[in-house]
């Protein structure tokens, strides 16, 4: 019979509490490293899409007035919950929302006489984060049949984050001009229409 070998001591496979500790630190650099990164991106983010979606707005009512023949009226509104949201004048920041209608009357900046059939879209309140604000404290615009706006003058919106003195609202923050003809474009936040 053969001598039994003499046992070796099992070494278990795996990490130290030092290099696991290591490894946490570097992980944590890298992030305190990339955290600033990626709060422009998603601010960055957040203002392309809120400036995008408040153009695409303007445009759809113009182009409903265009396409039915008939005044189309974009609004501010805050009461989005209710079964018939209605225009808002209580302050100048369109972030609370915004709501388009068929106005046939081309008078009326209330959708009260309208059928509900008559809203075209509604746009709830987004992140308070954001102010949407009318330089000239307008809180609607009635689109003829021509597509031209009313009040005719050119309009501007000033896109900034908390507060036009914000970092980021100078980084990333805009202007979106409407013209008398009903267009828009986007400027940086610096410029004026």
């Amino acid at each position: 019979m053969l001598p039994e070998a003499p046992s070796r001591p099992v070494r278990h496979k795996g990490f130290t509490v030092i290099e696991l500790m290591v490894a946490v630190a570097i992980v944590a650099v890298l992030g305190m490293l990339a955290a600033p990164s990626v709060r422009d991106l998603m601010a960055k983010n957040q203002f392309s899409s809120v400036s995008n979606e408040f153009s695409g707005s303007i445009m759809r009512a113009r182009n409903e007035a265009v396409s039915r023949n008939s005044c189309v009226t974009m609004c501010m509104s805050s009461n989005m919950q209710n079964d018939k949201p209605t225009c808002s004048t209580a302050d100048n920041n369109w972030q609370v929302g915004w709501i388009v209608f068929l106005n046939p009357s081309c008078t009326a900046t209330d959708p009260d006489g309208s059928k509900p059939e008559d809203l075209i879209l509604a746009r709830k309140p987004a992140s308070a984060d954001y102010l949407l604000q009318s330089q000239k404290n307008e809180h609607a615009f009635t689109f003829n049949p021509q597509g031209r706006p009313t009040p005719v003058t050119s309009t501007q919106f000033n896109l900034a984050y908390k507060s036009a003195s914000d970092p980021l609202t100078g980084k990333f923050g805009s202007n979106i001009c409407l013209d008398g003809l009903g267009k828009t474009r986007s400027i940086k936040a610096a410029e004026n229409c």
